[in-house]
């Protein structure tokens, strides 16, 4: 680092004025042979202090489409990789998931989801989205085929007895099978 220090007398380039703030050796995140691309261990970084390097200047920061939030990038990005993030949603107040989960800020509903209006959290966990639960505990009944169809839910498979009577006459809305006796 010494060679590479402003008013020394020898001919090496200086750090820029927008590298990161250090004082350890050069080859600490540089090679000899190259500058770039440079490593950094992160193992002396504080929890929380990604800023004081992250900006967009220093070092990459969040990107124009990145979900907005106050905080701190190791909240849900590691040290070695941005990506795959994670996200708590412990503190997620039940109902507010398309606050995020819109298909802009976080991924939403696929195009051949159940029609419904329901929170996502009704019917999906937060630690995964399958497999989802439905209560049909609403639901009135003979209506069934109105989301059982095939195309929407599950219907009727194709050696079912041919009947034109509505799913709940013989099935629960626990389950398929058994069979009403």
């Amino acid at each position: 680092m010494l060679c590479h220090t402003r008013g020394v007398r020898l001919d090496a380039i200086p750090k820029p004025d927008n590298h990161i703030p250090t004082s350890t050796d050069c080859n600490n995140c540089h090679r000899t042979s190259a500058w770039i691309p440079a490593r950094f261990t992160h193992a002396m970084v504080a929890p929380g202090g990604c800023l004081m390097c992250h900006t967009g200047g220093m070092a990459p920061g969040k990107s124009r489409n990145h979900l907005p939030t106050t905080a701190s990038c190791d909240t849900c990005h590691r040290t070695t990789t941005w990506f795959p993030a994670t996200f708590n949603h412990a503190a997620v107040a039940p109902g507010t998931c398309v606050t995020c989960h819109n298909g802009v800020t976080a991924t939403g509903k696929p195009g051949n989801h159940i029609p419904t209006a329901a929170s996502c959290d009704s019917c999906h966990r937060t630690t995964a989205w399958i497999p989802a639960v439905f209560s049909h505990a609403t639901v009135p009944p003979g209506t069934c085929a109105t989301c059982h169809n095939g195309a929407t839910a599950t219907g009727k498979p194709g050696n079912h007895i041919v009947t034109a009577q509505s799913c709940d006459v013989c099935h629960f809305v626990t389950g398929w099978i058994p069979v009403k006796p």
